[in-house]
């Protein structure tokens, strides 16, 4: 009879663990968190750290380039052009951005190009010379979402 109970109990513990991840798993999938976002790239500038990111389904949405193919979806000007675009939103201030490097990125078998722009007035407004701005360009002309942080001055100076 004792066997027969913790039986019982252990079936029970069981099932209620079932339903608890079964409810929990339920809910991940009806609201996206930020569990689902790819970083594309994240850079210093100025005083504040920004991260690009994407969500996994917009960055497997676009067209795909295969090595094989002679061009990219999104050829190298183009996506100079919509990089600038964007660093203004970052460095308003800045007159234009000198492209600096065009880099075409690999993300398991997903490529996007990383645009590395230098701001035309290189002189920081906090001293010093103001760092180059990364902008992810994914195959379909999309920009990720920027997060911005303060940045961690601590990191900058080498410290832990």
């Amino acid at each position: 009879m004792k066997t027969k109970s913790v039986l019982c109990g252990i079936l029970w513990i069981g099932f209620s663990c079932i339903c608890v991840f079964a409810s929990t798993n339920e809910a991940n999938r009806q609201s996206p968190g930020p569990t689902n976002l790819v970083t594309l790239t994240a850079f210093d500038f100025q005083e504040r750290h920004y991260q690009c990111v994407v969500t996994m389904s917009n960055f497997i949405a676009g067209p795909q380039w295969h090595v094989e193919n002679a061009e990219p979806p999104l050829l190298p000007r183009t996506a100079l052009l919509i990089a600038q675009e964007q660093a203004f939103r970052i460095a308003p201030s800045s007159v234009k951005f000198r492209p600096k490097r065009i880099s075409l990125e690999r993300m398991w078998s997903i490529w996007y190009y990383v645009i590395e722009l230098e701001p035309s007035n290189p002189r920081s407004p906090f001293g010093g010379i103001m760092e180059d701005i990364k902008i992810p360009v994914l195959m379909d002309g999309k920009v990720g979402q920027f997060l911005e942080s303060k940045r961690d001055t601590a990191k900058r100076f080498g410290g832990k």
